[in-house]
Formats: structure tokens, C-alpha cells, sequence
């Protein structure tokens, strides 16, 4: 059973939102902390399904090493708050376009504007 920054077991999907949110939207658990969390014994295809669905309705994402969940108990996963600013950067690192490279750029700390201002900045220095 996982248990929470404030020291308290998570026993429910709200419960996992506020420990996500506390921890600045991303946090990664076992699969052994969402199957206890949906109280089956097994991780099957279908409570699988319905894990990532109970999660969708609190506004989280399963992200797992090879995809949405994984099969066994003990593989990590990684959660993440949906529209938050890490949601962002995860959905810009798994969609190639130009765009989403820039929202990769920016998150880096390598923005064009960022650039261009350290440019700047050296030239009045050496100036």
C-alpha cells in the first residue's frame, strides 16, 4: 500500500489525485499501488482497462515504460495530472511536430527567446 506525503495510505483514486497534485503532478507508483488502489488481485487485460479509466476520471495519465500500464505488479508507472504543465511536455516528447519540438525547447530551458536573450547578453559583456 502506498502511502502519501502527509504519511497516510492512499486507498482511492481521489486520494492518488491529491498525492499526484502534491507532488507537482507527476509522480511514479507500482502497479501494485493501483491494483491494490482498485482492490483486484490480478493486473488482466480488463483491470487494466478499467485502472486507466478510473484514472481518466480524476483527470490522470499512466505512463509506462513500454506504454500505458504495465502487466506485472512490480513495474513502475509513472502518473501525471492531465493539462498540467508536465502532461505538456510528455504529450510534446510522444508527438513529432515543429511545434511540439518547441514546447520541448522551452521545457529544456533552450527556447529561442531564451537564446537569443543569452546572445545578447554576452555581446553587451564583451562589448
Amino acid at each position: 500500500m502506498a502511502i502519501n506525503s502527509a504519511g497516510t495510505p492512499i486507498t482511492s483514486w481521489q486520494e492518488l489525485r491529491k498525492d499526484v497534485d502534491a507532488n507537482g503532478g507527476v509522480k511514479t507508483y507500482t502497479m501494485e499501488v493501483l491494483r491494490d488502489i482498485s482492490q483486484y488481485r490480478k493486473l488482466g487485460v480488463h483491470v487494466r482497462k478499467q485502472i486507466a479509466d478510473e484514472l481518466l476520471k480524476v483527470a490522470l495519465v499512466a505512463q509506462g515504460p513500454a506504454g500505458p500500464l504495465p502487466v506485472y505488479q512490480e513495474e513502475k508507472v509513472r502518473i501525471y495530472a492531465l493539462g498540467g504543465p508536465v502532461a505538456k511536455v510528455i504529450h510534446a516528447a510522444r508527438t513529432p511536430d515543429e511545434d511540439q519540438d518547441q514546447v520541448l525547447r522551452e521545457a529544456a530551458g533552450g527556447g529561442s527567446d531564451a537564446e537569443e536573450i543569452l546572445l545578447k547578453i554576452k555581446d553587451l559583456v564583451s562589448a
